[in-house]
């Protein structure tokens, strides 16, 4: 096991959303489902910065999720189920909207990991 992966000490699920039929108001419904489950990650706390939305100032993201490289992941989906190594909930449970996914390379260029910020989701 590499160094950087001894880092990544939690796993989550990553959802996507399938579209459904569009409703009688032209809505269209559908569900979130497991995509990729237990996926090795390290979830901490973060706040990436504040935005001024309608001259009133809002939060970007609450939290980052590093993934390996080669983890499919994307602004259209969200996290839940994070846990730590022994399968205890990380605080706080929720599901997480993705609101960026920044990959990270060597000086060489090559994809050395990804970094998903998230928003929680009540």
């Amino acid at each position: 096991m590499t160094a950087f992966r001894k880092l990544l000490s939690h796993f989550c699920t990553i959802q996507t959303f399938t579209a459904g039929e569009a409703d009688a108001g032209g809505h269209v419904t559908g569900s979130w489902g497991n995509t990729y489950t237990s996926v090795v990650c390290r979830f901490y706390g973060f706040q990436q910065g504040r935005e001024t939305i309608q001259e009133k100032a809002a939060l970007v993201a609450d939290y980052c999720l590093t993934l390996l490289p080669d983890q499919a992941i994307s602004e259209n989906d969200r996290v839940c189920s994070v846990v730590d190594r022994d399968g205890t909930a990380i605080p706080p449970d929720g599901t997480y909207e993705v609101t960026n996914v920044r990959p990270a390379t060597t000086a060489s260029g090559k994809l050395s990991h990804q970094t998903a910020f998230l928003k929680l989701v009540r």
